[in-house]
């Protein structure tokens, strides 16, 4: 019986190691695919974002060149009032040229250098007649990546957690196979061991 004790210990521990090769391995293959979704999902949205804001900052670019020759400045802060809500919006800033700044409309949030989207587009207006194109002044446009990184961190937090779940339920139910795989011939080793010489038993631990 100690012999068969020892097969047992044995057994089991070869049952642990196992199923601690199991986790380190099934961890490390989720964890790695989940930092590439990750930053893949980031890249996207900063990509995004990064789009956005050149295409707001085109649409400027050619919708205030009239109010600002005509040095409308209500029209200019209406335009640029009308994104402002945006909460990826931080700054909208319009220059003339020979005048500095005219018209600057803040976000709700706020921005750290080190998460600001930056374009700058100069606002050019066309005469009519022969007249050349004029450049009048330029329209600075930020975005904060504040928002699409908090959406980042909510994604990154849910697929975490869902792989938490399924590693658990994967755990549990290898461990469960696992054992009774070695528990079965765990067993019927003790019914054929009954009545054997401790011969024969040593050479079938060994």
């Amino acid at each position: 019986m100690r012999l068969f004790a020892k097969f047992s210990l044995r057994a089991l521990n070869l049952h642990t190691k196992l199923m601690l090769a199991f986790v380190v391995l099934v961890a490390t293959v989720a964890g790695t695919s989940a930092y590439i979704l990750v930053e893949h999902e980031r890249n996207s949205r900063l990509l995004e974002l990064g789009d956005r804001a050149t295409r707001i900052a085109d649409l400027f670019s050619q919708s205030l060149a009239l109010p600002l020759w005509n040095v409308d400045l209500r029209a200019i802060e209406n335009q640029l009032a009308a994104l402002a809500p945006n909460p990826e919006v931080a700054e909208f800033t319009v220059t003339a040229e020979g005048y500095g700044t005219v018209a600057t409309v803040k976000g709700t949030r706020h921005l750290n250098a080190d998460e600001s989207v930056v374009r700058i587009r100069a606002i050019e207006y066309d005469p009519p007649g022969n007249a050349p194109e004029e450049t009048i002044g330029e329209i600075r446009v930020v975005l904060t990546r504040a928002v699409a990184e908090d959406a980042i961190k909510r994604a990154q937090q849910a697929i975490f957690a869902i792989m938490a779940a399924l590693l658990a339920v994967l755990y549990a139910t290898s461990f469960l196979l696992l054992k009774r795989m070695v528990r079965g011939p765990i067993n019927r080793l003790e019914k054929w061991s009954i009545g054997l010489p401790v011969e024969t038993l040593m050479l079938a631990v060994m």
